[in-house]
């Protein structure tokens, strides 16, 4: 799921959410383990994904209450939306080398929302 965080990796989907894509890609511009603590209650995520239901757990903040804000632990799966007529993912894509923290955060980011 994270392994040689690249910030040149990530690709937008059809949701127009570029300022979020840009946001995580500045996130990757410092390393894999800026990534992983936005996954740090998910279990055993060095050895994610595998075979069979995958579950994530990502760390965001709450922004809607007054500060401080609090940690919010958002439970996704790894299945992506996909649009028949582009034949592409409608989100994010994974990297150049198959990792899904783009396409896992972004799905969080939107249940949260």
């Amino acid at each position: 799921v994270v392994g040689d965080v690249d910030a040149y990796d990530i690709t937008n989907g059809s949701v127009a959410d570029l300022w979020l894509v840009g946001a995580f890609s500045s996130l990757a511009e410092f390393g894999p383990s800026v990534i992983k603590k936005l996954f740090k209650h998910t279990p055993s995520l060095d050895d994610l994904p595998t075979k069979g239901f995958n579950r994530y757990v990502v760390s965001l903040h709450n922004l809607m209450t007054d500060p401080p804000w609090k940690q919010v632990d958002v439970e996704v799966d790894e299945r992506l939306t996909w649009n028949d007529a582009k034949c592409s993912l409608l989100g994010c894509k994974p990297t150049r080398t198959g990792e899904l923290w783009p396409c896992i955060l972004e799905k969080a980011v939107a249940a949260h929302c």
